[in-house]
């Protein structure tokens, strides 16, 4: 029963993680771009967690990076890591991911694309680390985020205890002289986790932010290495070492953050709004079209206007005004 609950819960979380970006821009909280900043990002995490019911906590008295181009360095533990640690960097990072990760989520992936927030490479392409080094380098110089999360540990790990830091991204911090900050957040596997096949709502996580470990202060790789690595553990041990009582609950209040574009183009902004609206478009659709057929399978006749394809259109367009409702009651209560 409990495996049977589990699977259920997945299924269900699939469904939601798969439509999530236009869902967020229909439902969530503040979505809001403009040509001089944005949160459209931060949103979509705010969303998520919300949706979870995600409890954040802040051990320690580090906060998240705000002045420049950053490195964010974070556990990787599944597939709650998608919205949980783009949410304690505040929005604010490009997503280094595998391509298979296009494929499996596309309407945020490609939004990403589109924004260039989203950094997609095949991992047998790593070959020669210099010239991959240099076109992550391009894609976060073309991005509106001048920062970037990595997964040092090189694969997911659901281990109380951390796998070895792999060097690749740390040689790319170092050659481009650009700060790392340590981002260790607790039980996020427990959220949502395609390993396990089972997603919890209401899970408490502990976060543990480091100080910055900037590459210009040491005098060989392998030194800022071993620093890397000796804050990494400091903060893997305050994490899963904190009691909640000694951590501070971060509320929503707390996040509601607007990145600066740094530049981004009327064509790039342009194509931003479009494709947000196009999901939502094709979310209501797809809701309307399953709907409709629902009922004809079922034999009921709930919404009945003529013909398949007329219930289908006129659903799509009561759900759009509905949406346009909500937003707008939303708008007036803020």
């Amino acid at each position: 029963m409990v495996i049977l609950r589990d699977r259920v819960s997945f299924f269900c979380s699939l469904l939601v993680m798969w439509w999530s970006f236009p869902l967020a821009v229909a439902f969530g909280d503040e979505w809001s771009l403009s040509k001089s900043k944005r949160n459209d990002c931060f949103a979509w995490t705010a969303f998520m967690n919300k949706f979870y019911k995600v409890k954040l906590f802040r051990v320690g008295d580090g906060e998240c990076y705000r002045d420049g181009p950053c490195v964010w360095i974070c556990n990787h533990r599944d597939w709650g890591d998608f919205f949980i640690d783009l949410h304690v960097v505040e929005g604010r990072s490009c997503f280094l991911s595998r391509l298979a990760v296009l494929g499996a989520f596309p309407l945020f992936g490609f939004y990403g694309l589109i924004t260039r927030n989203a950094v997609f490479f095949r991992r047998n392409a790593l070959r020669d680390f210099a010239k991959f080094n240099q076109w992550v380098t391009q894609q976060i110089q073309r991005s509106p985020c001048h920062g970037i999360v990595v997964y040092p540990e090189g694969t997911r790990n659901v281990k109380p205890e951390s796998l070895p830091l792999k060097r690749g991204m740390l040689r790319y911090a170092y050659a481009e002289r650009t700060p790392v900050q340590v981002v260790i957040t607790t039980n996020k596997e427990h959220v949502m986790s395609q390993r396990l096949k089972k997603a919890s709502f209401g899970v408490k996580c502990v976060t543990s932010y480091s100080d910055l470990v900037v590459p210009t202060d040491y005098s060989s790789f392998q030194d800022f290495m071993d620093e890397v690595q000796q804050t990494w553990d400091a903060q893997w041990k305050a994490a899963y070492g904190a009691n909640f009582s000694d951590a501070v609950e971060v509320t929503p209040s707390e996040l509601k953050v607007f990145v600066p574009q740094y530049g981004a183009t009327m064509g790039t902004y342009a194509q931003m709004i479009a494709y947000a609206y196009t999901t939502v478009a094709l979310m209501l659709v797809t809701a309307s079209f399953c709907f409709v057929l629902a009922q004809k399978v079922v034999g009921l006749r709930v919404l009945h206007f003529g013909t398949f394809g007329t219930d289908v259109v006129v659903l799509s367009f009561f759900l759009a005004f509905f949406v346009a409702c909500t937003k707008l009651i939303a708008r007036k209560q803020d």
